[in-house]
């Protein structure tokens, strides 16, 4: 029984994966042809762009123990993010090109206004990408930031900027489905990731790609998102297990959250956001921090006021 409901996962990539191999074939998928994959005849080739993308995200779905999908919640859980990963993927080419409607870029040291979807999938080096205009972001766009994650070399680092442009939890989300460790830097400040407060799917997808796949990413900055203690947690957990995110801004509610976090012996997060939200440094913040918590721990008529902090900042 339980091999047969894992069968049904694998079935259903199966189905999902061969059908974008399918369309991937086509000419107008050669956009997310990086240079290395241009140096030979790949015509009618699956780009290895899409290629990794299907083995890393949409098939390791299907990859857990069988007694995961035992119940009907992570059972259910993998076919929705298996049709999620598929609609990520279908329309990359034209997703692309909207993005680079839209993108204004550096590589390197060098500015560069705007660049063409090839250009982008196979510029070398550091690349800084950010959006003109203002207001939401398409998801279409969205979908081709995740596109320029997988189509980049693997040795090409990745800073995006959308401070200040909507992509609501959707567009969040989206892009912690595509995490990669390639993506360096991520700014979200007031750009409404959890709709307008309480909506943390983004949030979760995120931590989770971070958790899979996202080792590089050294800055993140998430503030003004109203973001409750609910998404702290799950940005400490992320903070609970990697040494390469070293700068996120987050405003109280981190904090708050993550002193409940180091009371149960997690240093890590406390550190770094007293460290960013004090700009004290980390080995003062360490000394601080000891008799703070001593205090806290003692007097808890202070965690409500912490706890409307954490909420309205």
């Amino acid at each position: 029984m339980l091999s047969k409901r894992r069968k049904i996962v694998e079935d259903m990539c199966e189905q999902l994966a061969a059908k974008a191999r399918q369309a991937a074939q086509s000419e107008a998928w050669a956009v997310l042809r990086c240079a290395s994959d241009t140096s030979s005849d790949t015509s009618g080739s699956v780009p290895a762009a899409v290629e990794a993308f299907l083995n890393t995200s949409l098939m390791a779905l299907a990859k857990r123990e069988a007694e995961h999908y035992n119940e009907n919640a992570p059972l259910g859980h993998a076919i929705q993010e298996a049709v999620a990963m598929a609609e990520i993927l279908d329309g990359w080419p034209q997703e692309l090109q909207a993005l680079a409607k839209l993108a204004v870029v550096a590589v390197g040291d060098e500015a560069v206004l705007s660049a063409t979807a090839e250009e982008l999938v196979r510029s070398e080096g550091a690349l800084a990408l950010s959006l003109e205009g203002n207001g939401a972001v398409p998801i279409e766009v969205v979908h081709g930031l995740c596109a320029l994650l997988w189509a980049r070399p693997v040795e090409a680092s990745l800073s995006v900027d959308l401070s200040g442009r909507s992509i609501g939890a959707e567009g969040l989300a989206a892009l912690g489905r595509a995490m990669t460790p390639t993506l360096t830097s991520l700014n979200l400040n007031d750009s409404n990731c959890a709709n307008n407060g309480g909506d943390n799917s983004g949030i979760e997808q995120l931590r989770d790609g971070l958790l899979r796949s996202g080792l590089g990413l050294r800055k993140l900055i998430l503030s003004n998102n109203r973001l409750d203690a609910t998404a702290a947690e799950a940005i400490c957990a992320v903070l609970k297990v990697t040494t390469t995110l070293e700068d996120v801004k987050y405003a109280a509610a981190l904090l708050f959250t993550a002193i409940c976090s180091l009371l149960e012996g997690a240093w890590h997060p406390l550190c770094y956001a007293f460290h960013h939200l004090t700009s004290t440094s980390l080995e003062n913040s360490r000394h601080l921090l000891s008799s703070i918590l001593l205090s806290l721990a003692v007097d808890t008529s202070v965690w409500p006021v912490c706890a409307v902090w954490a909420v309205t900042s």
